[in-house]
């Protein structure tokens, strides 16, 4: 009976103590998680615009352990354009990281491609201060010609998240309203990027009233073919709208991916293009766990 008894402490003995070893470890796991501040920031992007527009582009922040009077200014030296924010306008979002916006003022009067941007961090705390410079990523502009528009965005998707490194089936979409008394043909949507990185799979219209209306497809094959966009372009009846969806698949390597496309629709006998909406394709693979007071 004493042996039963003393076999009893000791296996209680090595059960706490493993205890303590894995409470340890995971403390060890968040420390080393939480030693410094994780941005995602770098970005593929294809953007159209017209001269002097502007867009926010996201930007997503793990925190190391801050106070409460934590504040961050983000700055773009290639458009001197900087934006601050206190903690009472920081939430956090998908996966626990906190999204940030970073302003863009299209300062350019021709197309080019901008490669290696980067983004200055200052993060400010009652007792500390930190300057960091974290990359932005690799950026194409085209630049429209100043028609007016005749064609209205509605509504377009914004973000897309996912966990997963693996390729990504993804889809674009947006609302389009002609407000012209004349028939508008949707002849593609269009983006220059390398296509090893991203490619567009078909294109479809679908009358429909909302975006969140739009059918989910989750393979290639289950894409609706009596929809696609045809050579004759995808009509737009007069003070009719319609919803365009891009159907992509996005490589492993683009872990971010920004995009405008380029709207090129038919009027009449002429052909114009037109800026789409902007979406950010963003891959968190995992959670920011790191504490924020």
């Amino acid at each position: 009976m004493e042996k039963f008894g003393w076999s009893i402490v000791v296996v209680s003995i090595f059960l706490f103590s493993a205890l303590l070893v894995g409470i340890s470890n995971e403390k060890s796991v968040e420390s080393l998680r939480c030693s410094s501040d994780i941005f995602l920031s770098e970005y593929v992007a294809y953007v159209y615009t017209s001269q002097n527009d502007t867009i926010n582009v996201p930007i997503y922040w793990c925190p190391s352990k801050v106070g409460k009077n934590v504040s961050v200014v983000l700055y773009l030296p290639f458009f001197n354009a900087w934006v601050n924010y206190d903690k009472s306008s920081i939430r956090r979002g998908f996966r626990g990281y906190f999204k940030l916006q970073v302003p863009m003022p299209i300062m350019l009067n021709h197309s080019r491609d901008i490669k290696n941007l980067s983004l200055d961090v200052l993060i400010r705390d009652s007792n500390s201060e930190k300057n960091l410079i974290i990359p932005f990523g690799n950026w194409s502009f085209e630049i429209s010609k100043k028609n007016p528009y005749k064609l209205v965005v509605v509504e377009h998707r914004e973000e897309v998240f996912t966990p997963k490194i693996d390729t990504a089936f993804i889809t674009y979409g947006l609302g389009l309203l002609n407000p012209t008394n004349t028939t508008v043909y949707i002849m593609n949507l269009s983006y220059s990027l390398s296509p090893s990185k991203v490619s567009t799979i078909a294109v479809a219209c679908y009358n429909v009233t909302s975006i969140s209306d739009l059918p989910w497809v989750n393979k290639i094959e289950d894409i609706p073919k009596d929809l696609m966009l045809s050579n004759g372009g995808c009509p737009i009846l007069p003070g009719k709208r319609i919803y365009v969806l891009v159907y992509m698949k996005v490589d492993p390597s683009v872990r971010m991916l920004l995009l405008r496309p380029k709207i090129i629709y038919r009027i009449g006998n002429r052909t114009e293009s037109m800026p789409g909406g902007t979406m950010s394709f963003i891959r968190i693979p995992e959670m920011c766990e790191c504490n924020f007071r």
